[in-house]
């Protein structure tokens, strides 16, 4: 956003006779500034890419679509008690795995619910087991799916955060993932995909 206000943009806005604009992540402000300089957004909108993004509020808006995810519950920290059995916790907001928390023991559940004891979290079921990561696009007429990639996370010493993402293999998935397994993806991603066809969403 910073950088879309500096008085060098709106210059070279005009030099190179920029008609639209495509940022990597929406938000109100951006619109706000893409408005005033007259530079249309060829992104979602913000409103759009927070209620699909957002751990909490993606539910409500997948539908009958959220049986695609692990079995979850919705609940304020403060009301979360250990059971003994591992669970992921999720913040409503959360960027490349530094929102989600794996918890153990009653110790880690203990160190955020003292922290954000009135923050809502989504629970859901561990699945211990390799993640994939796929950037569909959406346009107008379908749904493309480019090759996904298996989602390196929780290496030391680039994060000490168990899900944070610190890269990604293309050719590792090939190798790791039975043909039933890529077809049940690439329903996933359809289903997905459409859905947000149908709420006007265009791009990655």
């Amino acid at each position: 956003a910073s950088l879309l206000e500096h008085p060098k943009t709106a210059e070279i806005i005009a030099q190179e006779s920029i008609t639209d604009l495509l940022v990597f992540k929406p938000t109100k402000r951006i619109e706000r500034i893409a408005k005033k300089l007259d530079l249309p957004l060829i992104n979602p909108s913000a409103t759009l890419a927070d209620t699909v993004e957002q751990k909490i509020s993606q539910i409500a808006w997948l539908e009958e679509d959220a049986e695609l995810l692990p079995a979850y519950d919705v609940k304020c920290c403060e009301d979360i008690t250990f059971t003994g059995e591992p669970f992921i916790l999720q913040f409503n907001r959360s960027h490349t795995g530094g929102g989600t928390h794996l918890i153990t023991t009653k110790k880690e559940l203990r160190a955020l619910t003292k922290h954000f004891p009135k923050r809502e979290a989504r629970l859901m079921t561990y699945i211990n087991g390799p993640m994939f990561t796929v950037n569909a696009i959406v346009t107008k007429d379908d749904v493309l799916a480019p090759n996904m990639s298996y989602q390196i996370t929780g290496i030391r010493p680039f994060t000490d955060i168990a899900f944070a993402t610190v890269g990604n293999d293309w050719a590792l998935p090939h190798d790791m993932l039975s043909l039933n397994e890529e077809e049940q993806i690439t329903d996933i991603i359809e289903r997905i995909g459409f859905r947000l066809q149908e709420a006007g969403w265009l791009g990655i």
